[in-house]
């Protein structure tokens, strides 16, 4: 599984442990996404993903990656699906909750002066400039309420893993 997520690109941690890691989450939220069973994502945006890893790797290293793996198309496919009820599940849970006020998010232009396309120190920033800081405080605090809600997901299981090499 580490070395079909990483040959793949399948997680975006680098090096086993942290692969290792990503996938513990991923096996916890999935068993948590189950359980309220999200829309079923679109067959068009599994073909798509899947196209676009074929298409990072090159077709030879795409089959030989699969071929490492030990998985098919189907089983990838399959795990493609999966990452989408996972973004489907968290941008339903988490979306509206990180949503920042319009007081946060002029602080938080203001505190990053000049990262938003407007001149440093501007007393009114563009609606550009707010809505790039707004985006980007949101992906921040949804990021950070994801973070803390996996966290106690691993809290609440017992995990145990066992290194096996070949």
């Amino acid at each position: 599984d580490v070395r079909a997520a990483i040959d793949l690109g399948l997680v975006t941690a680098s090096g086993e442990p942290a692969v290792l890691e990503a996938l513990v989450n991923r096996a916890l939220v999935l068993a948590e996404v189950a359980r309220y069973a999200p829309p079923e994502p679109d067959a068009a945006d599994i073909d798509e993903r899947l196209a676009g890893i074929e298409a990072r790797l090159g077709t030879d290293a795409f089959a030989a990656a699969l071929r490492r793996s030990g998985l098919d198309r189907q089983r990838l496919r399959a795990l493609l699906r999966q990452d989408a009820l996972v973004e489907s599940y968290l941008t339903q849970r988490f979306s509206v909750t990180a949503m920042p006020t319009d007081e946060q998010v002029g602080t938080y232009y203001r505190d990053r002066p000049g990262e938003f396309g407007g001149a440093a120190g501007t007393a009114s920033p563009s609606e550009a400039a707010l809505a790039a800081a707004r985006e980007r405080l949101t992906a921040e605090r949804r990021a950070r309420l994801v973070d803390e809600w996996i966290a106690d997901l691993r809290r609440r299981a017992q995990v145990t893993v066992r290194s096996v090499r070949p």
